[in-house]
């Protein structure tokens, strides 16, 4: 491998637990309002049977 040159890596303590976290969220949060939707569409769709 080659070695990467000093100014192109990442600073000691530039990524923390809380902004990645936070971005981490942000990327799945999407994720989370489609499968929402799909679950009421699909109740919806199959109608409401009791």
């Amino acid at each position: 491998m080659e070695k990467v040159p000093e100014n192109k890596t990442l600073k000691k303590g530039a990524a923390g637990f809380y902004p990645l976290l936070g971005q981490s969220i942000a990327m799945i949060s999407p994720l989370g309002a489609v499968a929402a939707t799909m679950t009421g569409a699909a109740e919806f769709a199959k109608g409401f049977s009791s």
